[in-house]
């Protein structure tokens, strides 16, 4: 009786110290895919000049190809870690080797001057060794799960921690991109690359050195793990492949939504960082709802709180469908702000749930086989987020493309690219940076006269297409990838001075531009129109929300609620109607473990004396 309140007195210490260390450890790990699956297709889309096609081909392999090598490499990541045993412990040394790896080729991946063709490959081979790097690491994280407890309470709490401070790490990656990547979005990604990067070696590097993995009784006869017995595993437990499709469903209908919300916000209020006030409240209530999970838990099933999140989510969702076609619900922070509350309180159970479903599958394979798998099991999660995850990236791509939207947000990344050439111009051959800046300023001015005073189409188009000739011959502006389409909307950029709005390009006197003052462009400003009104004006808004059409409008709008509606329901359906490891069921499969591993030690002894 003594020992036994001895182990519990030492588990407790243990516990008290992994969960926290554990979980704390989820900040940069979910920091660093926030930023890369989150928002990687974000930066090139409004970032980067590209044609459709350059634009399908990194769709096709960072979001579809690339996902499905991730889903891939995630089971045999787990073999490999069921196969290898260290002095630190089964998973810290993996969950470390993978943080430093994932951090330095998530700079690699945001920091790059490369252009068209050459970028496009570029991004791709980053993005699949950073898939490679991050498999390690996350898979090793999360197969650490199962062996920090069994215990039902501990399991949910250490659960809904983890959760809590993953999403710490995703809101504050979504609140920094947010507010600060509108007109500057390319050194906004490029300084929080490094942010994330520092983030995941140092909290992962807590959990590496600090979690101590609680041993557990091998009562396995097995001595081999390869391909072929992690296959049968998998598709042996059938709990395991319930829980893993309605993970899948939840991931799809959830990240479309997230992928395309960019996109609507822009088109319907602006091109502005306001967005931050909707993400952040919806950060705020998926958090409070994490936190109060375990007292639901309490008084209500998991499946009844499933049912509960579902209806919240769908509600969500057709308020965010009818936003802005009546009057009393027009399209604006607050009412976004309302609809969002409901998605993502819903979807955060949803997810929770989802996740604690999955990691019980664990004690049920020993139940069931005698083998509890930890590794080959806690792969299934990463790997069906992955393979999800891919769907959803193609999707998203398609929508943009078919739709329209991805030609017409290359409105948006040519005046980011040009602000960002603008800003880096430095001295060249017998030019110094200022006379540089000077020649772009002016011929940028010239030619948007020129062009604006052309009244007839046909000569208008024919100008453009000699200016195109003109810029690409031009030795100085052939390196900054003008295009003569966009030089009127280019000439509305505001001229900073010192940090101070001169007023836009075609309104400044550029031969009265001095040499020892700091210049630089700017999207967003305002100026005093002919009336002596002050005017807030931004360019993104110009080429973007003021030319895009109904049809882009409807399009991404009911596509981004009705098919998260209808994953929603597929997934209540699957873990209600299938999904059999209930409450009551898990307790049943403690208690008898316990039983044989009390059983087995009994034996041991015998063979002993």
């Amino acid at each position: 009786m003594k020992n036994v309140k001895e182990n519990q007195i030492g588990y407790n210490k243990t516990f008290r110290k992994n969960k926290w260390f554990f979980s704390f450890g989820a900040v940069g790990h979910d920091m660093v895919y926030s930023l890369v699956v989150s928002y990687l297709l974000t930066y090139i889309q409004f970032g980067f000049r590209l044609s459709v096609q350059q634009y399908f081909i990194i769709s096709l392999f960072i979001g579809v190809l690339g996902r499905i090598w991730d889903a891939i490499t995630d089971p045999i990541m787990g073999l490999i870690i069921q196969k290898c045993h260290f002095k630190l412990g089964k998973y810290r040394p993996w969950i470390f080797i993978g943080a430093i790896l994932t951090g330095m080729l998530t700079v690699f991946l945001f920091n790059t001057n490369l252009e068209g063709w050459s970028f496009v490959a570029y991004i791709i081979v980053m993005n699949l060794l950073w898939e490679t790097a991050y498999t390690i690491n996350d898979i090793s994280y999360w197969a650490l799960l199962p062996s920090l407890s069994s215990e039902t309470k501990d399991r949910n709490l250490v659960s809904t921690l983890t959760l809590f401070f993953a999403g710490v790490g995703g809101g504050l990656i979504q609140g920094l991109i947010t507010i600060f990547q509108t007109g500057n979005i390319l050194e906004s990604y490029s300084i929080l690359s490094v942010v994330s990067a520092v983030a995941i070696i140092f909290t992962q590097g807590l959990t590496a050195f600090l979690v101590k993995e609680r041993p557990t009784v091998d009562i396995s006869s097995r001595t081999t793990v390869n391909f072929k017995t992690m296959i049968k595993t998998i598709f042996s437990n059938k709990q395991l492949l319930y829980s893993a499709l309605a993970m899948g469903l939840y991931v799809i209908g959830n990240g479309l939504f997230v992928s395309l919300l960019y996109n609507i916000y822009y088109i319907e209020i602006g091109y502005n960082g306001d967005i931050v006030i909707v993400l952040v409240g919806f950060a705020i209530f998926s958090t409070l709802c994490q936190f109060i999970f375990p007292s639901l838990s309490k008084v209500m099933t998991r499946n009844k709180i499933l049912t509960l999140a579902v209806i919240c989510s769908v509600i969500g969702y057709s308020l965010f469908l009818l936003l802005g076609w009546v009057n009393f619900l027009p399209f604006n922070l607050f009412t976004v702000s309302i609809s969002g509350l409901f998605i993502y309180s819903g979807n955060s159970l949803i997810y929770l749930i989802s996740v604690i479903q999955i990691t019980n599958c664990v004690e049920y394979n020993e139940y069931i086989t005698g083998e509890r798998d930890e590794a080959i099991i806690s792969t299934v999660r990463p790997f069906v987020v992955k393979f999800s995850t891919a769907i959803k990236y193609g999707l998203t791509s398609l929508i943009l493309i078919i739709s329209g939207v991805f030609t017409l947000s290359q409105n948006i990344s040519m005046i980011e690219v040009q602000k960002s050439y603008f800003n880096k111009i430095s001295d060249y051959k017998s030019m110094s940076k200022f006379e540089i800046q000077q020649y772009y300023l002016s011929k940028i001015k010239e030619y948007s006269i020129e062009l604006s005073s052309i009244d007839d189409e046909e000569m208008f188009d024919q100008r453009i297409k000699e200016i195109d000739l003109l810029l690409v011959e031009d030795d100085i502006l052939s390196n900054y990838k003008l295009e003569a389409e966009y030089i009127i909307t280019c000439s509305k950029m505001y001229l900073i001075e010192n940090n101070k709005n001169i007023g836009q390009i075609i309104d400044v006197d550029i031969d009265k531009l001095e040499p020892t003052k700091n210049y630089s462009l700017s999207i967003i400003g305002s100026h005093i129109n002919e009336n002596g009104d002050k005017i807030r004006y931004n360019i993104g808004n110009v080429c973007f929300k003021d030319v895009s059409t109904l049809k882009e409008r409807i399009s991404l709008r009911v596509l981004s609620t009705v098919f998260p509606i209808i994953c929603l329901i597929g997934n209540w359906v699957v873990q209600v109607k299938f999904y059999i490891i209930d409450e009551k069921y898990y307790d049943r499969i403690i208690k008898e473990l316990k039983n044989r591993n009390n059983l087995n030690l009994v034996d041991e002894s015998k063979e002993g004396n």
